[in-house]
């Protein structure tokens, strides 16, 4: 049965009158509203007055307002939610949309808009919110599930910028909860099949698992088992009961099973004897969960046995029952002909979509179904099917993938005669033309990914090796530890990794061979038993034992195994304890004993983490040393550098590459474990970045690549460590699959010839595969430029082969091929050809200066003519957006033969335009060299100007807002030991930044947010703890000023000049003057700089300026990283990245309408 309870949530919190059995209760809106305005540190409290709760404020201030109830009212729970408010509003209201936002029991906030419709003088808005997953929170736990029980929040109000005071009267709310119409859904919890992994964490008892059941035997008191998965799986839906098979064998054992919820509270159910013979056990659920706060996780299960006989148990089979809506009962399952969810070419029929009903009841559905691909095309259908309780429906699309790569599929739900009750079901597949597998060896670079499956069940191991052979990978890096192999000093375990090992070669793969760590009983006497595991795992072990070790392993693997890697980041102090000379001896051991019983041996370095700064580092120079002191001991330096294409091209060529020459390090250096997290979801920067650093590691010398990590390591999407795979943890590939599949079937039988001189914003690089030259390329100039350029080929033909691995026919013109270098990577084939040159600069376009209110900017295109007699370029701008305009959209240029020419688009941004920091307009340049084949269009973003408004001041919407994680650079990614202060959220580390002129000085008041603020350090150093570094570049002024700014650990604020322009003295710091504050975890930074000490003038503050600033975060362990407005401060001095920002605000001669860009 379905009820609905209307709450008028004026306050919610109050109760007038109402008996509980009533169908309406109303509550009164006797507490009143706060007022919440960005940039203002309070909220202002306004008191109900006549019929509802009126508030007032200047809509010039912000964009938004937030409305927020003084307590937020628990909701009960329900499967739906409908939910209207009723607002006054006067007849020139700005408000656009109004948003309602819950918040739920882990914290997470979610928002749902409508657009604001006035009749009558009154907005009613109306939302229906169905429980369980929603695309629209953030913060919390960032899972994207409204977790329950939720709370009320308040509203969002978006409005224009117009007026200076507007107003809006809260009438009413009512909520409809609808909270009956359940059923229960009953899932596999645990199969206790060779998919799983069950380990005894403690008491006593043997586990002896099974293809399909796993053995319990010798349980005497209590046996504490859990499953490698209970860490990271969570549930969602509220759990009614428990039901586990088992057999019971011998002695008198009963079974409990623990849980936790949200809030870390230990649930366990009563222990449940078990009686000889085959049992069936149902637990009930609901009164243990009852307050509970979901979602919750399994602890795992106890075994207890107090008779004489010791218990034996076989678990054959658990499963769960929750209650969810029917429609929320239905499970998706992308079917694709293998447990992958890979679509292979030529296997399409296999393509189908299957619906299980997990309810106890039957009934008719309606699936609407949208599938799209990595770069946003697709199609949508619907699908209506009938099943009975347990029955499973499949449904073939009517339409198959019609690109290669990475596709989403979306079902919304819903069950005939219940349309509001709407779920969500998503998935992932790929579809490729599969890189491999392919016999044998690799014949030259290694595509390789790391994939630590020893401690997988076999079922995952075997879908980890049939991945990794799917995508081409040639060489799996798997770190079996020296403990697995010899557990004692007498007695040695080598069944599983040989059968790693023969399963790999099986599927045409090398397993990379690796050396360490310590075994407890390996260590040297005095370190065996210290508290610490690390001091024994991680340090030094006999050096009889580690030869004996070293000489077993490389004499069994002979011939099975060329690669073979030293430890793992020695550099790194949470995986080495060793001292230099230490770790040196272990290199030299390898080696010799390499060149005496397995000369085939390639003995690798341990993969050092980085070559720039980490806090984790052993010593600064620790690598530098290594290789100097061990020198002769190896044949592959190893290096790992995980982050950013960014990051990893800066400390290739700005400090790996160097070592290595300055130490006469001559011998090859491998890539063999780097990538990048898609944490808080950025899997697509995750694929863009494999392709990148990729193709840059092989053009620098690396012998090969491993990606880390085949397969997430959990479900956390702000856990890091979760993030790293090419595939979900339940085996759902990601885009980065599709690109390594791309680039391995491209590039296997490639070899590097040389760059091609397009820029360092512009990186492209020629490879040969002996049929083809291959070029792969793309834009990173971040700039707003976009280049096309043509290269002189004897090329038969050409293609263009996209990230996903799609291929289209590219037309040449008299031995000239075009390749147009995006911010999108693609690879030019060029085929049957031998040779390729530069011709020029086909088509470069550029935006000049940044959009804002009010002023003209230029696009600026320079045309080269690579043929031996004129040709006319025809050009015409697109896709304006409607605040821009421009001054004739097409442009006829004929230009002479092997020339450059150059032809502008004057544009302007109408007073109304509304700039955003962040946010790029695109322009779409349609261009036609007439008299060839070559037409098509380019995009070219137009960066947006931060307009500082006329008469600013710091109660208003700051003007730059820090909380992405687009914005953040970890400097302990690289190291797991680490993983705890990675970067959590806005808590962790944002900030909220302000810009004023007053008078004769300019003014910047920055809010940081930081859950801990450590500044011990002054002076110079002042950049390793909490702190601010801002730079700006004025016009006319050769260099940049760079400012450090401290609330050092004794309360005092302290500046701090890095650099100036030429011509000024260093003594200009003391002439600016910081105030600093620390309340609760927000620091206040107010920053006066007197124009006259920097030479800022009205005419450089009217043209604008580039500015950038970053946040250090140092939480008591060391600098852990920062978070920037953009690049350009904190891994190199690039002010050309800095975003553009101009005042309107008029001080003396200032105006207040900017002219044009110069």
């Amino acid at each position: 049965m379905k009820t609905r309870i209307f709450l008028s949530l004026f306050l919610l919190f109050q109760l007038i009158a109402a008996s509980a059995a009533a169908e309406r209760i109303r509550l009164s809106p006797d507490r009143g509203l706060y007022l919440h305005i960005p940039g203002q540190k309070e909220p202002i409290l306004f008191p109900r007055s006549g019929d509802g709760v009126a508030v007032t404020w200047n809509p010039q201030e912000s964009k938004y307002i937030s409305l927020s109830f003084p307590e937020k009212r628990k909701l009960p729970e329900f499967t739906r939610l409908s939910v209207t408010a009723r607002f006054r509003v006067p007849a020139d209201t700005p408000v656009r949309k109004v948003s309602l936002r819950l918040l739920d029991s882990g914290n997470e906030n979610f928002q749902f808009s409508r657009p604001a419709v006035v009749r009558d003088g009154l907005i009613e808005a109306v939302w229906e919110i169905p429980a369980g997953s929603q695309p629209h929170g953030w913060g919390g736990d960032g899972n994207k599930m409204l977790d329950q029980p939720a709370r009320v929040y308040g509203f969002s109000i978006d409005h224009a910028r117009q007026g200076n005071r507007t107003s809006l009267e809260l009438l009413s709310v009512e909520i409809g909860v609808a909270g009956g119409g359940t059923v229960s859904a009953e899932r596999p919890f645990h199969t206790f099949n060779s998919d799983e992994i069950h380990r005894r964490r403690s008491g006593t008892g043997e586990l002896h698992p099974g293809s399909e059941a796993l053995l319990v035997t010798g349980i005497v008191g209590e046996c504490f088992v859990t499953e490698r998965r209970n860490p990271v799986r969570t549930f969602h839906a509220k759990p009614r009961k428990l039901k586990v098979t088992a057999e019971l064998l011998a002695g008198n054992p009963r079974l409990r099973w623990s849980f936790r919820d949200a809030g870390n509270r230990l649930l366990k159910t009563p222990a449940l004897p078990l009686k000889l013979g085959k049992n069936t056990l149902e637990v009930d659920l609901d009164s243990l969960f009852a307050g509970a706060r979901l979602p919750f996780r399994a602890e795992g299960f106890t075994l207890s046995c107090d008779g004489d006989t010791p218990g034996a148990v076989l678990l054959t089979g658990a499963t769960l029952v929750t209650a969810e809506p029917p429609s929320g009962a239905l499970d998706l399952e992308i079917v694709t002909g293998n447990a992958l969810h890979v679509l292979k070419w030529g296997e399409e029929n296999a393509f189908k979509l299957k619906f299980t009903n997990r309810s106890n009841r039957g009934g008719e559905f309606t699936a609407d179904l949208e599938f799209r691909d990595f770069f946003g095309n697709g199609f949508r259908e619907r699908a209506t099917f009938q099943l009975e309780a347990g029955e499973t429906a499949g449904h073939t699309p009517r339409r198959l993938p019609g690109s290669f790569g990475h596709w989403e599929v979306a079902a919304d739900i819903t069950e005939h005669g219940a349309p509001e009750f709407r779920s969500r079901k998503t998935g992932n597949f790929a579809y490729l033309a599969p890189a491999g597998p392919t016999p044998g060896r690799a014949p030259g670079f290694l595509f390789g990914i790391c994939n630590n499956s020893a401690s997988w069940s076999p079922g995952e191991q075997q879908k980890g090796i049939e991945a990794a052979a799917l995508c081409g990978a040639k060489i799996v890096r798997n770190t079996f530890e020296w403990q697995r192999l010899q557990p004692a000093p007498d007695r040695w375990n080598f069944a599983p990794l040989d059968s790693l090992i023969d399963r790999h070669l099986a599927a045409g793969i090398e397993l990379q061979g690796f050396f360490g760590f310590t075994p407890r009983w390996a260590a040297p006497p005095e370190r065996r038993n210290a508290s610490d595991w690390k001091s024994w795992n991680r340090g030094a072990p006999d050096p009889g034992a580690w030869r004996n070790y070293v000489r077993t392993v490389l004499s069994r693997y002979r011939g099975k195994i060329r690669y073979w890697e030293v430890w793992n980041e020695p550099d790194l102090s949470g995986f080495n304890r060793m001292s230099l000379e230490e770790y040196a001896a272990l290199l030299k051991t390898a080696g010799e004993i390499a060149r005496q019983n397995a000369p085939e041996a390639v003995v690798m370095t341990g993969g050092f983490a980085t070559a720039i700064g980490h806090t984790g580092l052993k010593s600064p120079t620790f690598q530098r040393d290594c290789l100097k002191l061990a020198r002769g001991a190896f044949q592959l330096h190893a290096y790992h550098q995980h982050g950013s294409f960014d990051r990893f091209r800066n400390a290739v060529d700005g400090k790996f590459l160097p070592m290595r020459r300055e130490t006469g390090t001559d011998v090859p250096w491998y890539a063999n474990e780097t990538a990048v997290s898609s944490m808080n979801g950025t899997e697509r920067n995750q694929a863009l970045t494999l392709f990148k650093k990729l193709i840059f590691a092989w053009a620098r010398g690396a012998v090969g690549y491993n990606w880390y990590n085949l397969r997430n390591d959990g479900f956390d999407p702000m856990n890091a460590e979760h993030n790293y795979g090419m595939m979900s943890f339940d085996f759902q590939p990601k885009p980065v699959y599709s690109v390594f599949n791309m680039l391995a079937g491209t590039f296997r039988e490639a070899r590097f010839l040389r760059p091609l001189e397009t820029g360092d914003d512009f990186p492209a690089f020629v490879f040969a595969d002996g049929k083809n030259l291959l070029i792969p390329a793309w834009n990173e100039s971040g700039s707003g430029s976009t280049l096309s350029v043509a290269l002189r080929t004897d090329a038969a033909a050409a293609s263009v082969i996209d990230l996903m691995g799609n291929e289209v026919p590219q037309e040449t013109e008299q031995g000239v091929a075009l390749l147009s270098l995006t911010p999108m990577p693609a690879t030019l084939k060029l085929k049957g050809a031998s040779r390729v040159e530069l011709a020029g600069r086909l088509l470069e376009a550029a935006a000049s200066g940044a959009a804002a209110p009010g002023r003209s900017f230029r696009v600026a295109c320079r045309l080269f003519n690579p043929f031996d007699r004129e040709r006319e370029f025809r050009l015409k701008l697109e896709n304006l957006p409607e605040e821009f305009r421009v001054s004739g959209n097409a442009r006829h240029l004929t230009v002479p033969p092997n020339r450059t020419e150059t032809v502008e688009f004057e544009l302007s941004a109408l007073p109304g335009f509304k700039p955003e920091y962040g946010h790029t307009c695109q322009l779409r340049l349609a261009y036609e060299l007439h008299g060839t084949p070559w037409r098509g269009s380019l995009d070219i973003p137009v960066n947006s100007a931060v307009v500082i408004p006329a008469r600013a001041d710091f109660d208003r919407a700051p003007d730059f807002r820090l909380r992405d994680i687009s914005q953040v650079v970890s400097l302990t990614a690289a190291d797991p030991a680490l993983a705890h202060r990675l970067w959590r959220g806005p808590d962790d580390l944002s900030a909220e930044l302000f810009l004023k002129l007053d008078g004769g000085e300019l003014r910047i008041k920055v809010l940081v947010t930081d859950d801990r603020h450590v500044q011990p350090f002054t002076g110079f150093s002042v950049w390793k703890g909490d702190n601010i570094q801002l730079a700006f570049q004025l016009p006319g002024q050769r260099g940049c000023w760079e400012l450090g700014l401290s609330r050092l650990d004794t309360g005092r604020s302290e500046v701090f000049l890095y650099q100036a322009p030429d011509g000024f003295a260093p003594e200009a710091a003391q002439e600016m003057k910081l105030v600093t504050t620390r309340k609760e975890n927000v620091t206040g930074y107010e920053l006066a700089i007197p124009l006259k000490t920097v030479a800022l003038t009205p005419a450089a503050a009217r043209q604008g300026f580039r500015f950038n600033l970053l946040i250090n975060d140092n939480d008591g362990e060391g600098r852990d990283g920062w978070i920037h407005i953009a690049p350009g401060i904190g891994e190199n001095k690039n002010p050309e990245r800095f975003p553009f920002i101009l005042f309107e605000q008029e001080v003396g001669n200032f105006a207040a309408a900017p002219p044009r860009n110069p």
